[in-house]
């Protein structure tokens, strides 16, 4: 079963207040709603080329990685990471770097772990 799909406006106005500025409650413990549904498409619109969506989007995700540990959101961002837009595959490396920044590494699934492994590999060897 794929993940039901979300309008764009309607995820950037349940993650930001009035200001842009990224909802403290959106990663409270009620977040995996959000990570299954929001999440891909957050990441889809890093590369939308409107600056301003990727602007608000980018601190959606970043948000959404300091507050909630899920391994799901390591696999999406593994996955976005291999992506065509370098602006996304940039955005990608600093979302690993506030994984390994953030996260306990104890409390990290070892397949989450292996993919984040992956994803700095990859990442690493990105020409652009």
């Amino acid at each position: 079963c794929s993940p039901r799909r979300i309008d764009a406006k309607t995820i950037l106005r349940r993650c930001t207040d009035a200001d842009g500025a990224p909802r403290p409650h959106v990663a409270k413990d009620g977040a995996r709603p959000v990570v299954r549904d929001a999440f891909p498409t957050l990441l889809e619109l890093l590369s939308s080329g409107n600056r301003l969506n990727a602007r608000v989007a980018d601190d959606c995700v970043l948000a959404l990685l300091e507050r909630c540990r899920d391994r799901r959101l390591v696999a999406m961002v593994h996955e976005a990471a291999r992506g065509k837009s370098p602006h996304g595959r940039e955005a990608c490396a600093a979302y690993a770097r506030v994984v390994l920044e953030v996260w306990d590494p104890r409390r990290v699934p070892e397949e989450a772990a292996q993919q984040l492994q992956e994803t700095v590999a990859t990442l690493l060897r990105d020409p652009s």
